[in-house]
C-alpha cells in the first residue's frame, strides 16, 4: 500500500512528459531529465548517458554524459576498466527499457566486494543505484542512472514504477532529437542520398528534413510558408519516392540511411 503510485504522481509524470516534450536541443533535454526526475526521486547524483554502436554492435559514449548533482568522478576510468564487468553488460543485455536496482541484481556483500565498488562508488561516496536502459528498436540509445550515499535509502518499488512510466517517453523523445541532431549534421549527405538514390527534389528534402523534427504538419507548413495542403502534396510524393506508407516508416528508412541508430 505505502508504495503505490497516487493522483500526484500520475499528475507530476505527466507534466514531466509534457515538459520534457517541447525541448528541441539534446543537451537541454538531458539535464533537464535529471533535474525534473529529481524532483520526485531524489539523488545525490544523476547522469544521462548516450551511446553509438558500431558495425560490430559494440557500444561506445556518444559524447560527454550530462551530471546533475554531485560532481561524477572516474567516469572516464570506469568506462576504460569496468564498463564491460559482467555485472555492467548483463544489467544492459536488454531490447527494450528496463528499470532497474543495482541491489536487484548482486547482494550488497558481494558488491561492496568488487573492484569497481571500491575504485568508483566508494570514493565518490555513493552506493545504491537506481538505472534505466533507453532502448529503442533494440537499440541501447541512452541510460539515467541515479545514485545515493550509503547512509541514504535504497530506491523504492514506488520510484522504480515512477521511473518506469517515463522511461519509454524519455525513450521517444531521445530518439527523436537524436534522429533530428544526426539529419542537421548530416543533412548535404542526407539530401544527396535522398535525391540521388530516391529522386526527391530539393524542396522534397527540405519536406523532410522538417518531418524529423517531429512537428505536427500545421506547424511545419508554416515554417516553411506553404498550405496544408501543399505539404500533404509533398509528403505522398516523398512517401511515394522512399517507398513508404507512415511517417514511422519514414523514420526507418532514413535511421538506415543515416545510421541513426549506429
Amino acid at each position: 500500500m505505502g508504495d503505490r503510485l497516487f493522483e500526484g504522481d500520475w499528475n507530476y509524470a505527466l507534466n514531466t512528459i509534457y515538459r520534457l516534450n517541447e525541448l528541441e536541443d539534446l543537451g537541454v533535454f538531458q539535464r533537464k531529465t535529471l533535474e525534473l526526475i529529481r524532483l520526485s526521486i531524489p539523488f545525490c547524483q544523476g547522469i544521462f548517458y548516450t551511446y553509438k554502436r558500431d558495425d560490430a554492435g559494440v557500444y561506445s559514449l556518444r559524447g560527454d554524459p550530462v551530471v546533475v548533482g554531485m560532481k561524477a568522478l572516474y567516469l572516464y576510468e570506469f568506462d576504460k576498466k569496468y564498463s564491460r564487468d559482467v555485472f555492467f553488460t548483463k544489467v544492459s543485455l536488454s531490447t527494450h527499457d528496463k528499470v532497474i536496482r543495482d541491489t536487484d541484481m548482486m547482494p550488497d556483500e558481494l558488491r561492496m566486494n568488487t573492484e569497481w565498488y571500491k575504485e568508483i562508488y566508494a570514493k565518490q561516496g555513493i552506493h545504491y543505484a537506481l538505472r534505466s536502459h533507453l532502448t529503442y528498436d533494440g537499440v541501447i540509445l541512452g541510460s539515467v542512472d541515479f545514485f545515493r550515499a550509503k547512509e541514504e535509502v535504497n530506491f523504492s518499488d514506488k520510484e522504480m514504477d515512477l521511473l518506469g512510466i517515463l522511461s519509454p517517453h524519455i525513450t521517444l523523445k531521445l530518439m527523436q532529437l537524436l534522429r533530428a541532431e544526426g539529419a542537421g549534421s548530416g543533412r548535404s549527405g542526407l539530401e544527396h542520398r535522398l535525391s540521388s538514390s530516391c529522386g526527391l527534389t530539393a524542396r522534397e528534402c527540405e519536406v523532410v528534413g522538417m518531418l524529423l523534427t517531429s512537428k505536427p504538419d500545421k506547424v511545419i507548413a508554416e515554417e516553411l510558408c506553404i498550405s496544408p495542403s501543399t505539404l500533404k502534396k509533398h509528403i505522398h510524393n516523398v512517401y511515394r519516392k522512399i517507398g513508404v506508407k507512415s511517417r514511422h516508416q519514414l523514420y526507418s528508412a532514413v535511421d538506415k540511411m543515416m545510421g541513426t541508430l549506429g
